[in-house]
């Protein structure tokens, strides 16, 4: 029997908060850890190019090293020319902010990749409902799959 796994995009502030390491929000990082050791096996679970360029632009070398040996075995999606595009018309039509095209890139790589959720940290242009309903409404009127997008305490299984 072959297990139904529903696939999740991580985006470079999961993974950021899994270390932490300015200790800003010691909740939001002890999240994190029981996501990535209670829940990921749970999901089919990609990272992109994307993640990985913002993760080798950290300019501390020992946290560049940490990120990079913690993401190592998670399979990768593309950054492609048709992501780059969907990307710029995000942009273009103002959902995400020019400022932030990498934002645009891991909503466009989840998008083509057809991921079922995006998982993030970034609630200001990632992680929330208006960005959620823009880019659901761009992607159905263009012929693109709708996404989820989700805290990973969303992800959670709850205690009983």
């Amino acid at each position: 029997m072959t297990e139904n796994k529903e696939s999740i995009y991580i985006e470079t502030s999961v993974i950021s908060a899994y270390f932490d390491f300015k200790k800003q929000d010691i909740e939001r990082r002890r999240i994190t850890r029981i996501f990535f050791r209670e829940e990921l096996a749970k999901y089919k679970a990609y990272i992109s190019d994307v993640v990985l360029e913002e993760l080798r632009n950290v300019p501390d070398k020992k946290q560049r090293q940490s990120f990079l040996k913690f993401i190592k075995n998670l399979p990768r999606l593309p950054l492609a020319e048709k992501t780059i595009n969907l990307a710029e018309s995000y942009i273009k039509k103002k959902i995400i902010p020019s400022a932030k095209l990498f934002d645009a890139y891991h909503l466009a790589i989840a998008t083509i990749s057809g991921i079922d959720i995006l998982v993030s940290w970034n609630y200001n242009h990632i992680a929330n409902k208006l960005t959620e309903e823009s880019i659901n409404t761009f992607n159905v009127k263009n012929n693109y799959p709708q996404i989820s997008i989700e805290f990973p305490t969303k992800l959670l299984t709850p205690k009983t």
